[in-house]
């Protein structure tokens, strides 16, 4: 096999994104991707993405950010939802599933957040969340 578009280190715990297997999962059955198209796309072992998925292994956080970031890149274009939520009268956002990032926020959450509209683009708000919401994310590790 080529080497490895994704570096392959292991740690045993990972302060990236909480339940990197199942949110995996969701994600690479969301665009309609096997393991194997997944594993060709990273360019490892079908095995890697599934020892991934089952929590056998735990790439670090830099190699999670980069498996999501590749997966988000083959997600269909949500440009009209973006522009739904941003022109929205009512206080939303948007965020990706797996990695928690802002993809659009309306006027009125920029304000209840104190940050201009396009400040929080692209960044994780996992660092914002509540306990009640870490512990919601917890719970959801077992529904695949």
């Amino acid at each position: 096999m080529a080497k490895s578009a994704v570096t392959l280190q292991m740690t045993s715990a990972v302060a990236g994104y909480p339940a990197f297997g199942p949110r995996l999962k969701r994600m690479r059955r969301s665009v309609g991707y096997k393991q194997s198209a997944l594993a060709e796309l990273l360019r490892v072992d079908q095995t890697t993405i599934s020892r991934w998925e089952n929590g056998v292994q735990i790439p670090d956080p830099a190699v999670q950010a980069a498996v999501f970031s590749a997966l988000g890149s083959a997600r269909r274009d949500d440009s009209a939802l973006k522009r739904l939520v941003a022109n929205s009268n009512e206080c939303v956002h948007l965020v990706e599933e797996a990695s928690h990032k802002c993809l659009a926020y309306s006027t009125g959450r920029a304000k209840d957040w104190e940050a201009s509209q396009n400040s929080l683009l692209g960044v994780s708000l996992w660092q914002f969340a509540t306990d009640e919401i870490r512990q919601a994310e917890a719970e959801l590790q077992g529904e695949g």
